[in-house]
């Protein structure tokens, strides 16, 4: 007669393969972690990111210019700690302050807008709003 009583979980650990355990490790570690860039990782280390495209989230400040002869955009990309940076969007970009939203784009040492250099800067492709929830079931 056969005996089938060993424990099924130390029969699966004992023949995971290393590479499969280190991988599941390893996929655990970035979720825990957060892998991508925020406006406090920016501020902390902006030679890091300089040339890099990233997408960051945030709160639009306050705009440093908004004006329509203007040929982009620039305001405050304010994290939930209080840390900003500037972001330099397409003037079609346009959200009242508070909004949040996602700007993906390229980090760059310096930018000029109207005449004015911004330093430390995220030149956005594309700015889109955050937290619109959509009800799936009828009223």
């Amino acid at each position: 007669m056969i005996q089938h009583n060993h424990d099924r979980r130390a029969f699966r650990a004992e023949h995971t393969p290393p590479a499969l355990a280190l991988l599941i490790a390893l996929a655990l570690g970035f979720l825990a972690t957060g892998c991508g860039p925020t406006v406090e990782k920016v501020n902390g280390k902006p030679d890091h990111f300089y040339g890099k495209n990233m997408s960051v989230s945030g709160r639009v400040g306050e705009y440093i210019v908004r004006d329509a002869k203007a040929d982009a955009s620039v305001f405050h990309l304010i994290s939930g700690t209080g840390h900003r940076i500037i972001v330099v969007a397409p003037p079609s970009a346009r959200f009242n302050e508070g909004r949040r939203v996602r700007v993906h784009g390229e980090f760059v040492r310096e930018q000029t807008v109207g005449g004015r250099t911004f330093y430390d800067v995220l030149v956005a492709t594309s700015v889109k709003r955050l937290g619109l929830m959509r009800r799936m079931m009828p009223m």
